[in-house]
């Protein structure tokens, strides 16, 4: 019953009610892994990234042999630290075969993007069998077709909320108004 009491506090913010339901459930069951990686990430959430790890480290002992559990460290460490190299060299030591998991392919491109390793990025997308990856922290599941839309603007230094608005308005016409669709606040701001 407290894990299921944690799982509505997660589901509802309540990140701190979250933790300590998980921890009461993990004093009873120790080695389900399920609510350690869950707790793991509520740690993250909270910005407690060294009890992140040490959570993500008792998962790694209880199951030694699911090398997810390690890539998930690393990211609370990419997390904490914003070391890119440390968390591509951990997302490499992950075997081939998971590369191109949902979770990973996502966090390879992402990697990619920060480090501005435009051809990498490019590569992930196009030949990931992946239709959809997740975005912004895995807070949404886009198409594919976005992110490389994304990855044309970022690589051309459009970076603002309004990209898209300065890429399709065109030069040669004297309308000055936003494309449909566009926040006229935000592109208010072009001339």
């Amino acid at each position: 019953m407290i894990g299921y009491r944690a799982g509505i506090d997660r589901r509802e913010g309540r990140w701190e009610e979250n933790t300590i339901g998980l921890q009461k459930a993990l004093s009873l069951d120790p080695r389900n892994p399920e609510r350690l990686e869950h707790l793991a990430a509520s740690f993250i959430w909270l910005r407690r990234y060294r009890d992140a790890e040490q959570t993500y480290d008792r998962l790694i002992e209880l199951k030694p042999d699911k090398p997810f559990a390690k890539a998930l460290k690393a990211y609370a460490a990419f997390r904490e630290t914003a070391s890119l190299t440390s968390f591509r060299a951990g997302l490499e030591k992950l075997p081939a075969s998971m590369k191109d998991e949902l979770d990973i392919a996502s966090w390879r491109f992402e990697n990619a993007v920060f480090a501005r390793d435009w051809m990498n990025a490019k590569e992930i997308l196009n030949t990931s069998p992946n239709d959809e990856f997740y975005f912004s922290y895995g807070l949404a599941v886009v198409p594919r077709a976005c992110l490389q839309i994304w990855l044309t603007l970022l690589e051309k230094g459009f970076s603002d909320r309004c990209s898209i608005c300065r890429l399709t308005r065109s030069t040669e016409t004297k309308d000055r108004s936003p494309p449909r669709g566009c926040g006229a606040l935000e592109c208010a701001r072009h001339d």
